[in-house]
């Protein structure tokens, strides 16, 4: 929380892929962090923010997938976003340019415009390359083929033992097999096998890894001695929580505004009714 607290105490310093990653973090310790997400969703500073964005028409579909993601959260998504994100997809996805671009465009018509497309939009994107070099690009390729590896040409066992072997001695995992072990990395591969429905051989070196990226600072690096940003820290909580359990049952990384059962609030947004939208990821 001591990172999250200087990084969201000031607005000069955020940027929409700050507060997606900082928002995220607030989701996947709660009940730790309650008050802050109380705080934030009552307030005017980060819905303030989120209303000022400019230069939309530039954004890449990351930025975008970051812009909708911390709207819901806050309570602020707008009707009228839908209509320029529809024109966005329809204007870019004639020249998406790599792998990335696929991944959070087919996220965004995946989780938030699945309910409100018309007949035909919902074929907004072609299928990419089915070839990958490292755990990143594994990961985006199973989002966009729905976890199926038929689509990757290939089979679950051979996907499972590829990923298994990017597993270091430090308990880490690397961008591929015999590569240095990063956090990012290691988030990648655990949400991988978890959509496979298998385990790391060592978990427990896992959880020795990630807790070792763990600093004095708050938060947590990419690797131990390194500084902490939002982003690895995201990644290290989040490989945590499914080192616990399977993501099918991580409450904490599924989409849309936070909710907790217990503390559930009515939606402040200026959506009169929400989209019901299967959201199943949170990267």
């Amino acid at each position: 929380m001591n990172l999250l607290t200087v990084r969201l105490g000031s607005s000069m310093s955020w940027t929409l892929t700050d507060t997606y990653y900082a928002l995220s973090i607030l989701k996947v310790i709660f009940p730790h962090s309650k008050d802050a997400i109380e705080a934030i969703q009552e307030e005017s500073k980060l819905s303030g923010y989120l209303r000022k964005t400019q230069d939309k028409e530039t954004w890449r579909a990351r930025t975008v997938y970051h812009y909708l993601c911390s709207c819901y959260f806050a309570g602020v998504a707008k009707a009228e976003d839908l209509s320029w994100i529809k024109r966005h997809l329809a204007e870019h996805s004639k020249s998406i340019a790599n792998l990335s671009e696929y991944y959070y465009q087919a996220r965004i018509v995946r989780e938030y415009l699945s309910e409100v497309l018309s007949e035909g939009e919902g074929n907004l994107l072609k299928r990419p390359s089915p070839k990958w070099r490292t755990l990143r690009e594994l990961w985006m390729l199973l989002y966009i083929a729905n976890s199926s590896p038929e689509h990757l040409s290939t089979t679950r066992k051979k996907l499972v033992t590829w990923v298994q072997a990017c597993q270091n001695p430090d308990g880490g995992f690397g961008y591929l097999p015999g590569t240095t072990s990063f956090i990012e990395n290691t988030h990648f591969s655990m949400r991988i096998l978890s959509q496979l429905r298998a385990k790391p051989q060592h978990p427990e070196k896992v959880r020795e890894f990630i807790m070792r990226c763990k600093t004095a600072r708050g938060g947590f690096s990419r690797r131990n001695g390194a500084a902490p940003f939002l982003d690895t820290t995201w990644h290290a909580v989040a490989a945590l929580c499914l080192l616990e359990k399977p993501e099918s049952q991580c409450h904490a990384l599924q989409e849309g505004k936070f909710q907790p059962p217990e503390h559930a609030k009515e939606n402040r947004g200026l959506f009169k009714n929400e989209p019901k939208i299967q959201r199943n990821y949170f990267i």
